[in-house]
């Protein structure tokens, strides 16, 4: 669809690594605000820029050919010297992938903009050629490094992290650490804030139409949370009638998008939904607001709903649309070893075997490749019993027991590297090219 899209409306094709969660924030900043761009990326000194490609008509086809080649054993390096080679525009990150997250690329994002990012992207490339210029910056320890050095205390480790990322980023941590005035405790508010915020009145467009997402959300039994936490920020501003919250929206399995996606289909005004967000909310009294607020809105029926509207050439159902394509080495260990270890450890090795091959058909992985996946992921489970028996590792430890066992297996034949990608710090990038380079070769 996407490609359909640029295709008819010459539109253009942007991609970029889905890796950087935060870069597409500092793109549209770059963007929306180019002649300020140098004080946001300066005063933002530890955030890496990842790599930006744009292209168009034919070689937007190219960029999925592409994929299709290289999905299932791309990795950083390889990814990014053919997406460079096939943009019409592209702009190389600060610093390399493999430097800051190393050689598994999780995908790639792909959207449609318009013809005038090019110009924009261009704002983008001189900068980065400046910073070039300039010499290399110092960018602070990788988040590999700073996490390792603080392991043992996961207080301390968000707050390297927040320091790490500059106070232009985040310049008050009470967000995550409350209040030093108040009791610990008091950080999660009350459970019943979504259900008052359910059955407040809203004052603009924009609450009417989340009430309505979550109102759906919690009616179809949707797989989602809702946490809600006290907003340090507003602290000053609290009483019994004006409150103030954030409210984290997280959802947690990917059928609540298909079922959701059905409910679009009957209901074209809702607001399409995603992976996670968090939203302020202020609930108060109306007799509380001062006489000057301009809180109330003009028009709450949304007469100027946006949906029909265009946004640089682009109605917004397609500026909105986006795809994310993955790679295989990063779906080994988060979909097949990671989402997988409940089901064996409860289940069994069988039952495991055929959650990971149901997940490789969903995907269309080809037969060969599931063959070679089939054969590692079963020395994988009885190497994983082996290690810790009944105690199934947590999804945030799981790696530690992962990566070495993806190394030892690499080591073993370079089909094996190719497969695993990269792992530990004896696989050297050259080899997977040198692997990779000879089966196109051949």
């Amino acid at each position: 669809l996407l490609l359909e899209i640029v295709q008819q409306l010459g539109s253009f094709l942007c991609l970029c690594h889905c890796a950087a969660i935060f870069m597409s924030f500092i793109y549209l900043i770059a963007c929306k605000y180019h002649s300020q761009m140098n004080v946001h990326m300066h005063s933002a000194h530890n955030i890496i820029m990842l790599s930006v490609y744009i292209s168009i008509r034919k070689s937007a086809t190219s960029f999925f050919v592409a994929y299709d080649a290289l999905c299932e054993e791309g990795t950083a390096t390889p990814v990014c010297k053919v997406l460079g080679k096939i943009a019409d525009i592209s702009v190389p990150g600060s610093k390399d992938h493999v430097i800051v997250q190393g050689e598994i690329l999780e995908g790639l994002v792909a959207r449609i903009v318009s013809r005038e990012s090019s110009v924009q992207m261009g704002v983008l490339r001189d900068f980065r050629q400046r910073s070039l210029d300039g010499g290399d910056s110092d960018l602070g320890p990788s988040l590999r490094e700073i996490c390792a050095a603080n392991r043992s205390d996961e207080k301390q480790r968000i707050k390297a992290l927040l320091e790490n990322a500059g106070s232009s980023l985040c310049s008050d941590h009470c967000d995550w650490f409350g209040n030093s005035g108040l009791d610990a405790q008091s950080r999660n508010a009350d459970r019943s804030v979504v259900t008052h915020f359910l059955q407040a009145h809203p004052t603009d467009y924009a609450t009417k139409k989340l009430q309505e997402m979550i109102r759906l959300m919690k009616k179809r039994n949707l797989p989602a949370a809702f946490k809600c936490y006290w907003n340090y920020q507003k602290i000053d501003f609290l009483s019994n009638y004006n409150l103030h919250y954030k409210m984290v929206i997280h959802v947690h399995k990917d059928s609540a998008f298909r079922r959701y996606q059905q409910e679009i289909t009957k209901n074209q005004e809702l607001w399409p939904l995603y992976r996670g967000f968090f939203i302020d909310v202020n609930l108060f009294k109306a007799a509380e607001l001062s006489k000057d607020s301009n809180a109330l809105p003009e028009n709450i029926n949304g007469v100027l709903n946006s949906r029909s509207s265009t946004k640089d050439g682009l109605v917004d159902e397609d500026s909105n649309l986006m795809v994310k394509l993955k790679f295989v080495t990063y779906k080994i260990r988060t979909f097949l070893i990671r989402n997988g270890l409940s089901t064996l450890f409860k289940d069994g090795l069988s039952a495991y075997r055929t959650y990971y091959l149901r997940q490789m058909e969903i995907w269309g992985t080809s037969a060969s490749k599931q063959k070679e996946l089939a054969k590692m992921l079963d020395e994988w489970a009885v190497y994983i019993r082996r290690e810790c028996g009944d105690a199934q590792p947590s999804s945030s430890t799981y790696l530690t027991e992962a990566e070495p066992f993806l190394e030892q297996y690499a080591k073993r034949s370079p089909a094996n590297l190719a497969l695993v990608g990269a792992a530990g710090g004896l696989v050297q990038t050259e080899d997977v090219l040198a692997i990779l380079d000879a089966r196109r070769d051949k």
